[in-house]
């Protein structure tokens, strides 16, 4: 492999090797490659080498697209400009990081390209000393493409270098032999008419050289798949999913470079390209000039799954245009001014394959159920977990070849979603071939936090302590940090996250496939009929739909015969739709009427079938949404069913199977749910209102609260489900009057007190009306049950013992709330709780905090 900085003299070296003349080059755009037949030998073993010399445009606007089309580097040249008196080894640290990642170089040659152009400005002695610190193997070299100088001694070089010997060798036959002659001297044709051959045209065209020539399709794709593997073809797949052959596999690579160069000219700085437009061939590409209509579509396709699939980019909505960001080429700058206060945490200094290290950072971390992306400006990316907790990152490069990566957090973030956020970015960046080292934040004796860079500063010095700018103070600087060990509670949202961002990262890739297919179709519009119990998850639904291509009408009056009707399905839902109340009621007459049209899909979201589906769709066909680690498998044959695609279509039946099987095989039951959060509060008024607050705050933090308005179900017993509250390890209360007067919600408070540890598992909000903070109210309430009692016991005498049976336990209810009432009511004051208002104005955040430490006991 040829690499180096643009301008150096990789194209005049690389084409003087193989063709043995001197042509002036222009900077290379993508990629392009030569056979180099002097560098091939024959083993011993009778094995037949051969050498591809490949070469990589080196402008820093190209880098991220290289890794994504070449890998398993055996030997390289990394050239630079030994007349550069500023920086003569300009790029070379960067390049040798990229080659290295975090295992070792590969046999590599440094080379001084262009020596014709001026002498060099240091000498062969610390370009040799150079070469030793950094594991250069073959050395350093001095080489003029325009003069032949030095290429000798470096083919010689390289030729040595080559590991041959501990290659595994590609088993041929004549057959194969007959194919690869055939293949490569189509390739030698000077126009691009049929650059893309599908498998039967080849078969015919081989076949009409030898009528007698025998084999299989097997063999001939076998042949095709081996000369992929040496970087001579690419084999696509078209959105149809039929395969096809790419005789000329640079021809993509330089495509997916002038997208990347489309998108970092964005007019509005975005880094970003109009999907449709992109799929729908507006963008006059020079590498599409002369191809077939069919063939530009194969190689665009192929050029967007190739982004999605490496995480360069992501998909975002802006009004009615779905652009593929990526978040490397944002130029937009971060405000000066933060609308919320924030701390740098944890920092890692990154070596290595650091191309694509941030834009797959900002992309998998965006997947993951638990973050929103919510913005992304040049070299920062940012996250909400719930209201006002934001997580982010940003990177900073003042060394070639390294990053530094700093994570901040604002001071709402609860300790348990920094802790997740940390986790997950980890996961995701220890797991790249990248060397990694960890700097936790460092405080004095006096608790005053050392600045980062002077922390940096130290190590790399190889100190172990330092002085404190506030106070002078001596501190010991930490050994290099690895990554944070998390307990098990936190290890299993960690992984569970991860899994779910990868899933959703195939589901993106496999998204291109649909819309290459439908690309010349109106796109499909729908309508979602929901209630007001998953604000949160619907509004996620709409975006995903938008990002797929689907219109999502706003208002039910823009609905139109042909337009699809989502309903989401719960107890709540069902309710609605039974009493003709509210938006779900409005909408009921008009969901009947498309009906008849099949043009309603239920989407199961919560509870059992018969609770949560209203009876006039029994029949239809709709989705399971309850499980939210299927999410993307179940998103997935939505958007086929909205595109009107068959779910079996052969074009799309294995993408569903690879989804279907990735979810079954990392998360399909692998993970236990986290213990329940029960709530115990009286229905109706200021009460309700607040639970219903609460139970959004905790959803949008992906915690469902256990509630009987929701979770009882038609029909179900009421006694069995207080029962399991009381033993529920974390019960949130909201105490009202009504609450400490009602027989439900008290039974309640005598469950729990009853499995012990009443204090440790309630976390309570006292409302003003309660007044449990007045001894003369908290005796009323006690006075209350004992008229209750009384009465009760009165109407019991003129009862005969015969029908006495179904009494006796209320009987002896009346008499525990009696005596337990005081003393929980004595607990609950001591309790030091907020005010409703200030839960209110946090979002929940302290009790949603103290209920989560309390389940990862």
């Amino acid at each position: 492999m040829l690499v180096g900085d643009s301008g150096v003299g990789k194209t005049g070296l690389g084409w003087r090797l193989a063709h043995g003349e001197f042509k002036e080059h222009a900077s290379t755009h993508g990629q392009q490659f030569w056979a180099i037949p002097q560098l091939g030998l024959k083993r011993k073993d009778g094995t037949e080498c051969e050498a591809v010399l490949w070469d990589l445009a080196g402008q820093h606007v190209y880098r991220q697209i290289h890794s994504i089309f070449l890998d398993n580097v055996s030997a390289a040249l990394v050239l630079f400009d030994p007349s550069n008196r500023q920086d003569p080894l300009k790029g070379v640290e960067f390049w040798l990081e990229q080659l290295k990642g975090k295992g070792e170089l590969p046999p590599a040659v440094l080379v001084g390209a262009r020596v014709d152009r001026g002498a060099p400005a240091l000498s062969q002695q610390e370009l040799e000393q150079f070469c030793q610190r950094y594991g250069i193997r073959g050395g350093y070299i001095s080489t003029s493409a325009m003069n032949g100088e030095g290429l000798e001694a470096l083919l010689a070089t390289l030729k040595a270098q080559i590991p041959w010997e501990q290659m595994t060798a590609t088993v041929t036959t004549v057959t194969f032999k007959r194919i690869k002659d055939y293949v490569l001297g189509l390739k030698e044709k000077s126009d691009r008419k049929g650059v893309l051959v599908s498998p039967a045209a080849l078969r015919e065209q081989l076949q009409a050289t030898d009528k007698d020539w025998q084999f299989t399709d097997t063999e001939m794709m076998t042949a095709a798949g081996h000369l992929e593997t040496h970087g001579y073809v690419a084999i696509l797949r078209s959105s149809a999913g039929e395969q096809h052959i790419l005789l000329t596999p640079d021809l993509l690579a330089s495509l997916a470079a002038s997208i990347v160069l489309l998108a970092d000219k964005n007019p509005r700085e975005l880094g970003a390209v109009s999907e449709a437009e992109l799929l729908q061939g507006q963008y006059p590409f020079d590498e599409l000039k002369g191809l077939e209509k069919p063939e530009q579509q194969i190689l665009l396709d192929a050029a967007v799954l190739r982004f999605l699939q490496h995480n360069l980019c992501f998909r975002e909505t802006l009004g009615n245009d779905t652009l593929l960001i990526f978040p490397s080429l944002i130029k937009q700058k971060r405000p000066l001014q933060d609308e919320f206060a924030s701390v740098d945490e944890v920092s890692y200094i990154v070596r290595g394959r650091v191309e694509n290290l941030y834009a797959a950072l900002v992309v998998l971390l965006g997947y993951t159920s638990a973050f929103t992306r919510i913005n992304q400006w040049q070299n920062q990316a940012q996250y909400e977990m719930g209201a006002g907790e934001i997580c982010g990152f940003r990177l900073t490069e003042e060394r070639e070849g390294e990053l530094e990566l700093v994570l901040y957090y604002s001071t709402a973030m609860p300790a348990y979603g920094r802790t997740l956020f940390q986790g997950l970015f980890e996961s995701f960046l220890y797991k790249r071939d990248v060397e990694v080292t960890r700097f936790p934040p460092v405080f004095c004796a006096n608790k005053h936090r050392i600045e980062r860079t002077a922390v940096i500063k130290r190590v790399r010095e190889g100190k172990d302590f330092i002085f404190c700018d506030e106070c002078g103070e001596k501190t010991s600087l930490p050994e290099i940090a690895k990554p944070e060990m998390l307990g098990a509670r936190e290890k299993k949202d960690v992984q569970r996250a991860e899994a779910l961002a990868h899933l959703r990262s195939v589901y993106e890739t496999h998204l291109t496939r649909v819309k290459g297919f439908r690309r010349d179709r109106t796109a499909p519009r729908c309508y979602v009929s929901h209630a007001e119990d998953h604000p949160a998850w619907v509004s996620s639904l709409v975006h995903d739909l938008r990002d797929a291509g689907v219109i999502v009408l706003e208002n039910r009056v823009q609905i139109e015969a042909n337009d699809f009707i989502l309903q989401i399905c719960s107890p709540e839902y069902k309710r609605a739709w039974d009493a003709s109340s509210g938006r779900v009621g409005e909408e009921s007459s008009l969901i009947r009427a498309h009906l008849k049209h099949q043009r309603v899909i239920p989407l199961w979201r919560e509870g059992n079938l018969h609770e949560a589906r209203p009876h006039e769709l029994t029949g239809c066909r709709g989705a399971d949404f309850r499980d939210d680690t299927a999410y993307a498998v179940n998103l997935f044959d939505l958007v086929l069913s909205l595109y009107a695609i068959p779910l079996n279509h052969p074009a799309f039946e294995n993408l569903r199977e690879a989804l279907h099987g990735q979810w079954k095989e990392t998360l399909e039951n692998r993970f236990e749910p986290r213990q329940q959060v029960f709530i115990s509060y009286a229905w109706g008024g200021e009460s309700e209102a607040m639970v219903n607050e609460l139970d959004k705050a905790f959803q949008v933090r992906g915690v469902t609260i256990v509630r009987d308005q929701r979770d009882l179900g038609f029909k179900g017993n009421i006694k069995s489900f207080m029962q399991d509250l009381g033993q529920g390890k974390a019960v949130v209360l909201v105490i009202s009057e009504k609450y400490l007067k009602s027989l439900n919600c008290c039974f309640e408070l005598v469950q729990i007190a009853k499995h012990g540890d009443f204090a440790d598992r309630i976390f309570p909000i006292v409302l003003a009306e309660a007044k449990i903070y007045d001894p003369a109210e908290r005796a009323r309430f006690v006075e209350h049950w004992e008229k209750k009692k009384d009465e009760l016991d009165e109407v019991m005498k003129r009862v005969s013992a015969a029908n006495m049976e179904g009494f006796r336990e209320d009987i002896d209810l009346y008499a525990e709330i009696r005596t337990l009432l005081p003393k929980l009511m004595d607990v609950l004051k001591n309790m030091n709780t907020l005010k409703p208002e200030i839960h209110q104005r946090s979002g929940f955040t302290e009790i949603f905090n103290a209920v989560m430490a309390k389940l990862e006991e």
